[in-house]
């Protein structure tokens, strides 16, 4: 039996650390969440619905969720039924791994370097309780099936291992942290930049406005997480383009093996819609003749802007 994509989207998280928003069944969310922990070996601490905000950022007199969760996993249940203002409140330990609590005697900082995993709802889009700074912080949006399969412990461990090797001999696991979530902008678009080939539709995305400058650096980090876990030296431009489908929350094309689904050719459309009336009818008619394992682009029964692969 073939693999979910659920699965790829949870070892590339695992395996960069990357932030998670997850849509879909309670359940199957996090069993993602769970299975992201044990990938990485760490603790995961649950906030629940009803957590106020002291008990999820802490006070002056006890550590809250985010720092209990420091250097682990962090999975917010029922994100969208929160109060606005301390969803926005994670924005801080997100930038700064840090927490910095107001009291009389001045201000307390404790740590709060956590992986995000977000319950954005059941629905297929996130809630829109949930603001778009802090959608813009997440790394990877995925909606879960209800199906996931065991993480493959050893593929992680060996992307991992070529992610530390590759940080320690950059220096960056000392300056900055110890994981592709954490790469400066200047490392990306220095030592770290993919090839001119693999950069092309993703900086066309940049051009045309389809995601942010805070988007396309998070987006180049995980696709060093999907290129680590391909035993690729560099993403390469596919793995760049998953990474960005992973961003959007756009994983109808991707296999669990985190590699694109085969597309017909334009030559190849052409032949399946010539002679069709209807748009809807041909595309139903067009799929009933695919070759085995094949798939319509996306953008043949949908609206919406789309990466060139």
């Amino acid at each position: 039996m073939s693999r979910s994509v659920e699965t790829f989207a949870a070892e590339t998280a695992a395996v960069g650390e990357h932030h998670l928003l997850l849509t879909g069944h309670p359940a199957a969310q996090q069993a993602v969440a769970l299975q992201v922990a044990r990938a990485r070996k760490t603790n995961i601490v649950f906030s629940d619905a009803d957590d106020t905000a002291g008990r999820l950022l802490g006070t002056s007199a006890e550590a809250g969720r985010v720092s209990a969760a420091d250097q682990g996993v962090l999975y917010l249940d029922q994100a969208y039924t929160r109060d606005a203002g301390q969803l926005d409140a994670l924005r801080q330990p997100l930038d700064t791994g840090s927490i910095s609590l107001h009291h009389s005697s001045g201000v307390l900082n404790r740590p709060a370097q956590f992986q995000l995993v977000l319950d954005g709802g059941p629905q297929v889009s996130p809630a829109r309780r949930l603001s778009g700074p802090l959608l813009d912080r997440m790394d990877m949006r995925l909606h879960t099936t209800g199906r996931i399969d065991e993480i493959d412990p050893v593929r992680v461990d060996q992307a991992r291992e070529a992610m530390f090797h590759r940080l320690s001999t950059l220096g960056e696991q000392s300056r900055q942290g110890r994981r592709n979530r954490d790469l400066s902008i200047e490392t990306l678009a220095g030592k770290l930049a993919p090839g001119r080939e693999a950069m092309q539709d993703l900086n066309r995305a940049l051009d045309r406005a389809e995601l942010s400058l805070r988007g396309y650096a998070r987006t180049l980090r995980t696709a060093w997480s999907v290129a680590d876990l391909h035993g690729h030296h560099s993403p390469t431009r596919e793995d760049v383009a998953t990474a960005y489908d992973l961003r959007r929350g756009e994983t109808e094309m991707l296999t669990g093996e985190g590699t694109r689904k085969p597309t017909l050719s334009a030559e190849q459309e052409r032949h399946l819609f010539k002679g069709q009336r209807s748009a809807p009818r041909a595309v139903k008619s067009a799929a009933e003749q695919l070759p085995a394992g094949y798939s319509l682009p996306s953008s043949t029964t949908s609206a919406g802007p789309e990466l060139d692969r």
